[in-house]
């Protein structure tokens, strides 16, 4: 977590937030515009961010959604307009990649918590008077600043933070009967990436910062801690902007809307998603109406001023001639009238995307994989024991591997590919047997398998080996790349999301047999999570699955489920 104000990270100790989490107007952009090389991102935004706003950010992928929190966290610069942070404003922010956060790794997840409230050093100082005190000095002034420190130490709710700091722990699944191993003094250099992610936004919750900014953080959480979120966010006084596209999670929690476009326009509305997508498309289908009643007239206008011309009329008197001057001017007013209407502008891309479903390049095997008692430890930590399973995975099959976080989902679809690859990450007991003619395809958001360079069309040609453009050029718009980036937006250049996108789509042109999918829909827009579902049901190979989107779960039709930790098989009939 990163702290604005309340530096969580520095030598100033951060104070208490008033119970008020704040009053008024906390941040406000007026006129903000951010351009990139390729597209304006967004233009002309004006949002006030006043306590008790619950906001949801909404957008696809790249479309500006961490740019404009990045702006809002000072980490960039807006090339028009200004932003004003008021001074009662404390900010805690958590990135979707935790790499651009400095986290000292020898911190204990206790150490972690308290150094949010400036616990940490205050205990310090309460320790040494207390030992002091114990060898013997009772000299009144020790006694006096120990008295002071107590009361700074219970005025911080010292003496109650174990009790939240433990809620918080159980709600994000982080705590010792969920994890097995996760306790207070529990070192950061001791939990899995995703685990440290989740303590950070534990973290941001239990700071007295009184504005959040999550990006994304329902992709870290399973489905039962996403529930937890939005109860807790539900009932938080304080204000939060969060990027999210869980349209569930944000009706959950949420008062208030924006969205970024694909061509830069900002949409704000008040109440829920749901209610937003109604008011959105109501008044975008009024706006277009309006500008086309507008063309409609300059049409009329221009056609007029066409047959006069074409029979010479303007030149056949004084009248007629300042009557032709009047119709220009007329035609230019409207059209400058008609160029600022919201309705003549593009809001939404709409590109006709070919349907495409995952293909295999080479049949299987009718055996795909048999797991045989698969245990896997971590040192003294055991990740996944299933001792007494055997399971068989034939062609054709659709299996989730569904269970809590930390139950042992991603690591036993590691282990799978890199038994197929040939990797080291392989069970310490147990095996993994590999049927016939494999040819697997493996996504995962720790691993997502990108190139380093090039534009999309050129890394996915060249990662893909293929021959043909038109499949390259298809695969890329069928993840959400518009024609007009796909040959001039580079992979630095990709967004978190467009990142998983791209993953997606190499996959997709790799033509496998066998997927592997850890988490694939996290980032994604409902049009694609939709696309993805299709794509897999007509696919004529086999899919291994880890994801905690129900609704995506229940596109598909799932035909067997391993149950984790407890190893129980569910046989679906078809």
């Amino acid at each position: 977590m990163l702290s604005i104000k309340n530096q969580a990270n520095s030598s100033e100790r951060p104070k208490k937030a008033e119970t008020t989490w704040g009053k008024g107007t906390l941040v406000e952009f007026e006129g903000i515009s951010y351009f990139t090389p390729e597209k304006v991102l967004f233009y002309d935004l004006n949002l006030r961010l006043s306590s008790g706003d619950k906001v949801a950010l909404v957008g696809k992928s790249g479309v500006g959604k961490t740019t404009l929190l990045s702006l809002l966290l000072g980490s960039g610069q807006q090339d028009e307009g200004k932003i004003d942070i008021q001074s009662n404003t404390s900010i805690s922010y958590v990135p979707q990649e935790i790499s651009e956060l400095d986290i000292e790794k020898d911190t204990t997840v206790r150490q972690l918590f308290y150094k949010t409230r400036g616990l940490d050093l205050i205990e310090i100082e309460k320790e040494k008077y207390e030992k002091a005190i114990e060898g013997g000095d009772t000299n009144p002034i020790t006694l006096e600043k120990y008295a002071a420190t107590l009361e700074k130490f219970e005025s911080l709710g010292g003496y109650v933070t174990d009790g939240e700091i433990s809620k918080i722990l159980s709600g994000l699944k982080l705590d010792e009967k969920s994890t097995g191993h996760i306790n207070f003094f529990t070192t950061l250099k001791e939990v899995s990436s995703g685990q440290l992610t989740r303590l950070l936004i534990g973290q941001a919750l239990f700071s007295e910062s009184n504005l959040l900014v999550l990006d994304d953080p329902t992709s870290h959480l399973d489905i039962d801690s996403v529930s937890w979120l939005a109860s807790f966010l539900r009932v938080t006084k304080r204000a939060f902007i969060i990027s999210t596209n869980n349209v569930n999670f944000i009706d959950s929690c949420c008062n208030r809307i924006i969205e970024i476009t694909d061509f830069g326009r900002t949409l704000s509305f008040r109440g829920s998603y749901t209610e937003y997508s109604l008011k959105r498309d109501l008044l975008l289908s009024a706006e277009k109406s309006a500008a086309e009643n507008a063309k409609k007239k300059i049409d009329q206008l221009r056609a007029t001023y066409a047959m006069f011309k074409s029979k010479n009329a303007f030149a056949r008197s004084v009248d007629m001639a300042q009557v032709g001057r009047a119709l220009v001017t007329r035609i230019d007013r409207l059209e400058d009238q008609y160029n600022h209407l919201p309705g003549s502008q593009k809001v939404f891309r709409n590109e006709k995307v070919r349907p495409l479903v995952f293909e295999s390049e080479t049949r299987s095997g009718n055996d795909i994989l048999r797991l045989e008692n698969i245990e896997k430890s971590y040192g003294s930590f055991v990740a996944l024991k299933l001792p007494k399973i055997i399971l068989e995975i034939h062609r054709g099959d659709i299996l989730r591997i569904s269970g809590e976080n930390g139950s042992g989902k991603s690591t036993l679809l590691r282990m799978i590919a890199h038994t197929i690859f040939g990797g080291d990450f392989l069970p310490n007991s147990g095996k993994i047997h590999v049927g016939a003619n494999i040819k697997a395809a493996y996504y995962s958001p720790s691993e997502p398998g990108l190139p380093k360079e090039g534009t999309l069309f050129e890394a996915l040609k060249k990662s893909i080996e293929s021959k043909y453009e038109i499949e390259v050029t298809s695969i890329l718009k069928f993840f959400g790349f518009s024609g007009s980036t796909i040959r001039s937006k580079k992979i630095e250049q990709l967004s978190a999301g467009e990142k998983k996108q791209f993953a997606l789509a190499r996959l997709m042109g790799l033509h496998p047999n066998l997927l592997l999918l850890d988490e694939p829909t996290d980032n994604l827009k409902e049009e694609l999570i939709k696309r993805l579902s299709d794509a897999i049901k007509g696919f004529d190979g086999t899919t291994i699955l880890i994801s905690h989107n129900s609704e995506f779960v229940n596109m598909l039709p799932i035909s067997k489920e391993l149950k984790l930790p407890s190893g129980d098989i569910v046989i679906n009939k078809k």
